[in-house]
């Protein structure tokens, strides 16, 4: 077994690594702090239209405060109107990995999705020191990653994972990897750098 400096994560740290920054804001959308917010509360602020339902989220969300470790409201930069829920929770440092959950109202742009999707996903390896990160999904397809220009992997399916109405839903699991993400991570610095 190969015994790596407790700095890095692993043979990736050989290379000269990008420093990220954790950034809150793009041209058009801003993630400002929120409370932790229930499952009713996301159905409240964006509707219910392309989200999961609140049954869903109560499952895949957890409730205790304590296992969340950033949530997000996403705001259009001009009106405020808010355009998404995102966060970061479940960390576990000692297996390199946290969860996302990256919800963007039905009514709000592309450009608001992939901007949430970039912001969330790029907090999380600036901020911890993670190789990956989850986003557990019952849309094999979010909005939230469909223009952010890094790799998905379809890590698996989990099976009738969650009820929704009585009904037994697949959960699929995706993630993204910190070296993929640094490769990618060049055009959220240049998006913000508009501003």
């Amino acid at each position: 077994m190969t015994a790596y400096p407790r700095s890095g994560s692993g043979p990736a740290d050989r290379k000269q690594q990008s420093i990220l920054h954790p950034r809150l804001e793009t041209p058009g959308t801003v993630l400002q702090v929120s409370r932790l917010l229930s499952p009713e509360r996301m159905h409240e602020l964006l509707g219910s239209e392309g989200l999961p339902s609140v049954e869903v989220l109560s499952q895949l969300v957890p409730a205790a405060p304590g296992r969340h470790s950033a949530q997000f409201t996403a705001r259009d930069s001009g009106d405020a109107t808010v355009v998404g829920v995102c966060g970061l929770h479940s960390l576990d440092l000692n297996g390199g990995h946290v969860r996302a959950e990256m919800h963007v109202a039905a009514a709000a742009g592309e450009d608001h999705a992939a901007a949430v999707g970039a912001l969330t996903l790029n907090y999380a390896f600036a901020m911890f020191r993670v190789r990956k990160v989850y986003v557990w999904t019952v849309d094999p397809e979010p909005r939230a990653l469909a223009h952010v220009p890094v790799r998905v992997q379809n890590e698996g399916c989990l099976r009738e994972f969650v009820v929704d109405g009585g009904v037994l839903r697949d959960v699929t699991v995706l993630t993204v990897d910190r070296e993929d993400w640094e490769r990618a991570a060049g055009f959220l610095d240049t998006l913000a750098g508009k501003r």
